[in-house]
């Protein structure tokens, strides 16, 4: 049998690495459809609790590996083909889909199927380092692809060229499959070992959340989107470097070496503040492919089905993890939510070093693959690099003064992470309504630069790429979670302060704008998001925190607009705090929310009495959770 499985695998050399890479590359990509359907979709905007999603989620991955656990020896291998066929159908029905309950249901099709596909492989070859190679492979080719896309997937994307480039990744995917559908139903003697195939959990993780996210480059560093895009290239480059340089060294090396750098890289990668942080995003990227070379070391075989356990329930610990990680956003939890990644980065570390005590493996070199998967890196990553140059935004517009006597438009805009009710990528929509508007200064709550839940892009770059306008960012649940102003004027000073946080599991801040609208004229803009939860002990001292900073900016001398998902109704006792410094520009009786049958009006622009309210009115358009305000304020000073 051993004879017969080497002579398949020298008949079609390579051929188990593409396979796995492009079911890994879906894999992927469908996590960035199936996590915003889960958040938006099931979560019903904010109706539902993180613990029933949690527990939705949780129903979803474990299906694949219980699924596996049930079958018997000889079905492991026998559902590869099938599998794929499955994830490469329900992926097709994710490019039709229109969000909603269709696009939930499909992504999560497809996630079981790539888990079931990915569990044949693990049992049905006699190279199980070449499997996890691939896997790794279609995950940076995944993140290459998407900022190749300027972070707007295929499935978000309309028309003849995203159909057409789809439906030719699905039938590579088949063929790939199909073709090494004979390795895989040979039913080797040797699987190797099942707990490498727990790791990739932890490591999707990590390269989800902190290594392969553009949003997190630009946070750090403001640079250009097509630099941000070579960035991460640059990672999923390292990622199979690092797999290659650890197969041709000894595990004793490879093992220990990706454990430091896993450990380092996830360190020096919690804060988004730096280019620190990028070197921390490379650091990290190489130290995984050291990791995933140094497992091959390993030469203690499992039983079969404990192995298709494992690789089955890959997703399964991405999710787990995951929820512990984002949970703490929306729970009051004992613990700090860095202390989840730094144990996942513990968890990798640690097989590193298991695997470092391991035996020689083949090299890559050996068996004739590396060239092979250099070209086809090379290439993909030549192809993502040219389309991201291609399709970059547009350059922000330069900042002037305005002239005396002219209004001021501003918009409010709670963004929802840049998708809509049904959970669909709706960030260029809002930019194009709100550019409409021709507004001077937007105001924008919920800016997501980076969470993997939605993705890891950057909606504050798309949206000021949209608008030609550029930004300040406020941090509030964390480095690139928050509030932001986009201004047409100069920004003359800018600062960010906390909120008091009482019972709300999520941090809140607001962020302070001085803004030079004339040559000789500033206004200050503050703008901030309010809790939603424990209005007396939480929200009404936020408020308060808010109307000091108002006060001091007055006694300063300068006019004053407050702008923000302040999740208060006017008459509450929140906007009462208010009442003696400023005025609403939007009249009462104007609800703002939810976007589509808006009940309740929390989203408010509040000004000192230096304006003089032109007009004010709701915008119109589902791209939100929340409905926009447009306001024109004219400066009436003595």
């Amino acid at each position: 049998m051993e004879g017969r499985t080497s002579l398949v695998v020298r008949e079609r050399p390579g051929s188990l690495i593409p396979a796995a890479a492009l079911v890994s590359l879906l894999l992927f990509d469908v996590l960035r459809v199936w996590l915003p359907s889960l958040l938006f979709v099931v979560g019903d905007a904010g109706e539902t609790s993180a613990l029933v999603m949690g527990a939705i989620a949780l129903g979803v991955v474990v299906i694949a590996p219980a699924a596996v656990f049930l079958l018997g020896r000889r079905a492991f291998p026998g559902v590869w083909l099938p599998a794929v066929t499955v994830l490469v159908l329900s992926r097709g029905v994710l490019q039709a889909a229109d969000g909603g309950a269709l696009q939930f249901v499909a992504s999560s099709v497809a996630i079981v199927a790539a888990s079931l596909a990915l569990s044949a492989l693990a049992t049905g070859v006699g190279s199980p380092g070449e499997v996890r190679i691939g896997v790794l492979l279609g995950v940076g080719a995944s993140a290459t692809i998407h900022v190749g896309l300027a972070t707007t997937d295929l499935v978000w994307r309309t028309g003849a060229l995203a159909w057409t480039t789809t439906l030719a990744l699905l039938a590579a995917t088949w063929l790939a499959a199909s073709t090494v559908r004979r390795q895989v139903l040979a039913t080797p003697d040797r699987t190797g070992p099942a707990w490498p195939w727990w790791l990739f959990g932890p490591i999707l993780l990590l390269l989800g959340v902190l290594a392969l996210v553009p949003g997190r480059v630009a946070v750090a560093t403001r640079w250009s989107d097509p630099w941000v895009a070579v960035t991460i290239v640059v990672v999923a480059g390292l990622l199979l470097a690092g797999t290659l340089l650890g197969r041709w060294v000894q595990p004793s090396i490879a093992g220990p070496t990706g454990a430091g750098l896993v450990l380092l890289g996830t360190t020096a990668a919690l804060q988004a503040a730096s280019v620190t942080a990028v070197v921390a995003q490379l650091t990290l990227g190489l130290g995984i492919g050291f990791v995933v070379a140094a497992c091959d070391g390993v030469a203690v075989d499992a039983p079969p089905r404990r192995v298709a356990v494992a690789a089955a329930a890959i997703p399964l610990g991405f999710t787990v993890l995951g929820f512990a990680y984002y949970a703490a956003y929306d729970l009051v939890l004992p613990y700090p939510n860095r202390i989840v990644l730094l144990l996942t980065a513990g968890i990798v570390a640690l097989g590193a070093l298991v695997a470092g005590a391991g035996r020689e493996p083949r090299t890559i070199r050996e068996r004739g693959h590396a060239r092979r998967l250099l070209t086809v890196a090379a290439g993909t990553a030549a192809v993502a690099v040219t389309a991201a140059f291609l399709v970059a935004g547009t350059e922000r517009g330069p900042t002037a003064p305005g002239d005396p006597g002219e209004p001021i438009r501003i918009a409010l805009a709670n963004i929802h992470m840049g998708f809509d009710p049904q959970g669909r990528l709706s960030v260029h929509d809002l930019g194009d309504a709100l550019a409409a508007e021709d507004p001077d200064i937007v105001v924008l709550n919920e800016v997501d630069r980076g969470w993997m839940t939605t993705g890891g892009r950057d909606t504050l770059r798309q949206l000021s790429g949209r608008l030609g306008m550029p930004y300040v960012f406020a941090p509030a649940a964390d480095e690139v979670w928050g509030n932001a102003i986009l201004s047409r004027f100069p920004v003359q000073e800018w600062n960010v302060e906390r909120l008091p946080r009482g019972q709300d599991a999520m941090a809140r801040s607001q962020l302070i704008a001085v803004l030079r609208i004339t040559d000789d004229q500033p206004i200050a803009l503050v703008a901030t998001h309010l809790s939603h939860v424990d209005p007396q002990g939480t929200r009404l001292p936020q408020a308060r925190a808010v109307a000091a900073t108002i006060a001091r900016l007055e006694d300063r001398g300068v006019p004053v607009v407050l702008a923000g998902d302040l999740n208060a109704q006017p008459g509450d006792a929140e906007l009462a705090v208010f009442e003696d410094v400023t005025i609403s520009a939007l009249r009462d009786g104007n609800p703002t929310y939810p976007s589509w049958d808006p009940q309740v009006q929390i989203d408010h622009i509040l000004a000192t009495d230096a304006f003089w309210i032109r007009e004010a009115r709701v915008l119109d358009t589902q791209a939100s959770d929340h409905l926009s305000i447009i306001a024109e304020l004219e400066l009436v000073l003595p």
